[in-house]
């Protein structure tokens, strides 16, 4: 019988997967070898402060100590984390100097200052040349770009939005500033945690619903939250067709609210990631497959309906993950070759 956790040596043994973002961690507890998910969290941390590096790594510990007291995993227990996340955040997070390369760095977690055992291994997943940051390339290798047909379109959405397009010729790739996708400047926006409004829909008597998720009271709106209430507030007219509030607000739930404000930012979001996409795609897209937001995932006719996408992409068969950086890292954590996959894709990306 296989235990759960059990090492070939007979030890348990666990994995942390993490996928850094500008103010948030979202992590995973994997056991391995096995490689099932025990479970998931989220870290919020703030680096405005004298020391983000300490910000970061201590904000990680609590949360990923709390989660292993619930499921009565022990810290020594802890042998191996998987890192991808925003450039300016992997340095941080790794104290590694900004004019220093991030390629595909492996470090211990007692050199961080991780929880775990002191010779824990810790991978940064490889940034390219380009700019693209760990998050992309951790999602190109969870959705298995390097064996995707060409004309397949990959989307990370973020403070950046990263786009990358496998051509037949090679990998052609781009971001954009997106701070409304991190809800990064929206008046009530929180991450994708318990709370966090994250569905609108317009229910049979015509009236909005609005869902936070586990349906606990409104601590803000979270990413695909505010696609989807723009969506509906279209449909029903209350923003118009040029991006303005007709009331002046939009009252969500527990009053929270959208301001005019909320939306220019949204809009001009959503105005730069079509662009973006807009001057990668010549030809016709096949394949679409979109990822970011942490504890929930992106509809896809509501990002088109809102502007989001471009119109071409409403034929495309389009493929969202809540999180497929952070579930790339999990594929990293179970399989060295992955490690390898990940910075053979950096290295194609221009």
């Amino acid at each position: 019988m296989d235990f759960y956790g059990l090492s070939s040596s007979g030890g348990l043994e666990y994995g942390i997967s993490v996928d850094l973002r500008y103010n948030s961690a979202a992590y995973y507890i994997v056991s391995l070898p096995s490689g099932d998910i025990l479970t998931a969290g989220l870290a919020k941390f703030d680096i405005a402060g004298a020391n983000p590096q300490k910000a970061i790594v201590d904000a990680l510990n609590s949360a990923v100590l709390a989660s292993c007291n619930d499921y009565a995993i022990d810290e020594d227990e802890i042998t191996a984390y998987s890192v991808c996340g925003t450039i300016e955040n992997l340095h941080i997070f790794s104290g590694i100097e900004e004019n220093n390369s991030l390629f595909g760095i492996e470090d211990r977690a007692q050199k961080i200052g991780l929880c775990g055992r002191k010779n824990a291994s810790v991978f940064l997943s490889p940034c390219a040349e380009n700019g693209i940051s760990g998050n992309m390339l951790s999602t190109l290798c969870y959705f298995g770009a390097d064996t995707a047909p060409e004309n397949s379109l990959f989307i990370d959405f973020g403070e950046y939005t990263q786009c990358v397009l496998k051509t037949k010729s090679g990998f052609l790739s781009g971001k954009v500033s997106s701070y409304a996708f991190e809800t990064k400047g929206i008046s009530c926006g929180t991450s994708s945690e318990s709370g966090a409004i994250h569905t609108a829909e317009i229910k049979p008597d015509g009236e909005i619903k609005y869902s936070t998720m586990h349906n606990v009271v409104a601590s803000g709106i979270s990413a695909t939250g505010l696609v989807d209430v723009v969506a509906v507030n279209l449909e029903k007219g209350f923003i118009s067709d040029d991006g303005r509030i007709k009331d002046g607000k939009i009252t969500l739930l527990d009053g929270k609210e959208l301001l005019q404000s909320d939306i220019d930012l949204f809009y001009e979001s959503a105005s730069a990631v079509n662009s973006l996409i807009s001057s990668l795609c010549e030809d016709i897209i096949p394949s679409v497959y979109i990822s970011g937001c942490y504890g929930s995932q992106f509809h896809s006719e509501n990002l088109i309906k809102t502007g989001v996408l471009p119109k071409c992409l409403s034929e495309a068969d389009i493929t969202v993950v809540a999180n497929g950086s952070g579930l790339g890292m999990i594929k990293e954590l179970k399989n060295d070759d992955e490690r390898d996959r990940m910075i053979s894709l950096s290295e194609k990306l221009v």
